[in-house]
């Protein structure tokens, strides 16, 4: 449901020994997924992460999330990466301003998510706007306590 083949797919597509693609993470598609990455230099596999998730968004450019997932965009947006997402699970619709603080995709073509990655990855200055953009967003509209708030006026009215 991550389609996390889709990023395998793109990486085929754009041939570019600049980028490589981190998952972290398990789950039921993990065997399939390094199965297809058997042998590929430019896949990592960290695994199940609990503990100390932080330093993986942080030492990464971008977050990619063909897929569902929703919550990692959060996460990515706390630490200023730019993001590039379909659906996820509803929550790329708030999140991702497309063309904003990354890119939200339109459909499942491949070569539209190659095209988002050869952007972010052939600008830096785009990568740091659009992940100082996805920082303001996740401290500021979509804040912990602007959602309490916005709870708090609701519950003021009933």
């Amino acid at each position: 449901e991550k389609n996390l083949e889709r990023v395998l797919e793109a990486l085929d597509v754009l041939k570019d020994d600049r980028l490589a693609f981190l998952v972290v993470g398990d789950g039921p598609h993990l065997s399939k997924l390094k199965e297809l990455a058997s042998g590929r230099a430019d896949v990592v596999f960290a695994g199940r992460v609990v503990e100390g998730v932080g330093i993986y968004f942080d030492g990464s450019d971008m977050l990619v999330l063909p897929g569902t997932g929703g919550l990692a965009l959060n996460e990515a947006m706390a630490h200023s990466l730019p993001l590039i997402s379909s659906y996820a699970d509803g929550s790329a619709d708030d999140l991702v301003a497309n063309g904003v603080n990354g890119f939200r995709l339109t459909s499942e073509d491949v070569r539209e998510l190659a095209s988002c990655i050869r952007q972010l990855a052939d600008s830096e200055e785009l990568r740091l706007r659009m992940g100082a953009e996805s920082r303001s967003m996740i401290t500021g509209k979509y804040s912990f306590e602007n959602f309490l708030g916005r709870v708090a006026r609701v519950l003021d009215t009933v």
